[in-house]
């Protein structure tokens, strides 16, 4: 029974997916655009100092982020069943009224990558030398997973409910593991938009932007 159960849902999800996906190009468009003119900022900015750094690159993140919100207010509407949505003014409209809030999270997804990345690459190195060294890699690593399912929630989260920004991140905390089956549905799905991308557009802005729609679909529909 529970297995029939999970089926229909299966179906309905993709059903769904499938029947949004003109709307959700047309998202995708909008959300390539800035994504577009501020990651080719940071990629001047990094150029001309000559610093070649990470840390410059994931800067792009916490400008970018206001425009999650968009993408994720144009989901809501067609998660909920809506028909006919009006992706741009959804679009302008979800940026508008959770600015200051996407902005916040960038920042705390800047600081998650940021801290994540140069410790996993410095435990890396260090592993090579002394095998001690991959006991903290690997929590580093517990880490950043665990932040990684945090954030599928607290896009939509924000949008959908009018709660305290700490309790948006304790709830999204919560469900990283109450949630555990939705979190990885969503990372085989986004291994697989992966694959598909890379094989038939070679593109990364594509992986992007179909990863970011796959994950705000399926988180969605866990809320």
């Amino acid at each position: 029974m529970a297995s029939e159960k999970n089926a229909v849902a299966l179906t309905g999800f993709f059903s769904s997916l499938f029947h949004n996906l003109p709307r959700l190009l047309l998202t995708n468009v909008l959300f390539a655009l800035p994504f577009a003119v501020i990651f080719g900022i940071f990629f001047l900015i990094n150029t001309i100092t000559g610093l070649n750094s990470m840390f410059i690159y994931f800067l792009t993140i916490i400008p970018l982020f206001p425009f999650y919100a968009g993408v994720t207010q144009v989901t809501s509407h067609m998660v909920r069943g809506e028909e006919n949505v009006d992706v741009f003014s959804n679009f302008i409209g979800g940026i508008k009224e959770n600015l200051l809030r996407f902005l916040i999270h960038g920042v705390v997804m800047y600081a998650a990558v940021f801290i994540s990345y140069y410790s996993i690459v410095l435990y890396l190195g260090l592993g090579s030398k002394n095998g001690m060294f991959y006991v903290p890699l690997v929590i580093c690593i517990l880490i950043a997973i665990f932040f990684l399912f945090m954030f599928f929630y607290v896009p939509p989260m924000t949008v959908t409910f009018d709660i305290k920004m700490k309790d948006i991140y304790k709830n999204s905390a919560l469900m990283t593991i109450g949630e555990l089956k939705h979190n990885l549905f969503a990372v085989f799905g986004i291994l697989i938009l992966f694959l598909v991308c890379a094989h038939h557009f070679h593109n990364c802005s594509c992986i992007v932007h179909c990863s970011v729609n796959f994950i705000f679909y399926n988180q969605f529909c866990s809320l």
